[in-house]
């Protein structure tokens, strides 16, 4: 899929790949995504479609929070002894 939509060799993305015809409106939001984790890139005129609101209201949120926390592991830190302790908590 990204390979249509990257274009690593300018060091940026290709966002006419976002209407693709093969895109869902899951799959779209997976790219915009990951363009703003590659180089924190939003659609000109359309920034409100990369807001966490817009992004993150599909079945794909929770591999998003994962690709956040790969994409800034030192941000994440702290919050995975939180979500263990919790979960540790409730069993």
């Amino acid at each position: 899929a990204f390979e249509i939509q990257d274009d690593f060799s300018n060091g940026g993305i290709k966002p006419e790949g976002l209407s693709a015809p093969w895109q869902t409106g899951g799959t779209i939001r997976v790219c915009r995504l990951a363009f703003n984790l590659w180089n924190g890139w939003t659609e000109a005129g359309d920034e409100r479609y990369s807001t966490p609101h817009e992004l993150f209201d599909c079945s794909y949120a929770p591999y998003f929070f994962e690709a956040i926390r790969l994409r800034y592991p030192d941000y994440c830190q702290s919050n995975e002894r939180t979500i263990k302790r919790l979960a540790e908590q409730n069993r």
